[in-house]
């Protein structure tokens, strides 16, 4: 593999095929097509699409971070939602647990953020 060379194509000044993405303040990333080997495509962006294209990424995985511990939180009642998700955030980052390890563990040491006191007889009559 060290001695494979990508085969630039020959019509790349010529024909420029673009991969477009969406990115914030609705500007247009542009990545020409340089290459093609083995039904794999190769794209080529400068330093600033890059770093662009990256913070949009890390925007991304950090909103649904936060959506996903929401919904998760909502599952178990917290009395402060708030304050609970501060404490989960805080387990996630320090000891390296997933959102569900985190939630288990403040709820194992801190029952008392949690509702317990709920009596939900939900009578859904669905057809």
């Amino acid at each position: 593999m060290a001695n494979e060379k990508l085969t630039i194509l020959p019509e790349v000044e010529i024909k420029i095929k673009n991969l477009e993405f969406d990115v914030k303040d609705n500007k247009k990333l542009k990545l020409p097509l340089i290459a093609e080997k083995d039904n794999k495509k190769y794209y080529v962006m400068d330093e600033e699409q890059f770093l662009s294209l990256a913070e949009v990424i890390g925007e991304i995985v950090e909103e649904n971070f936060y959506l996903t511990l929401e919904m998760k939180l909502l599952e178990y009642f917290p009395v402060d939602f708030d304050d609970v998700r501060a404490v989960v955030i805080q387990e996630v980052e320090e000891n390296d647990l997933s959102i569900d390890e985190a939630i288990e563990k403040v709820k194992r040491e801190n029952p008392h953020l949690f509702r317990t006191d709920l009596n939900l007889n939900l009578n859904l009559d669905l057809p």
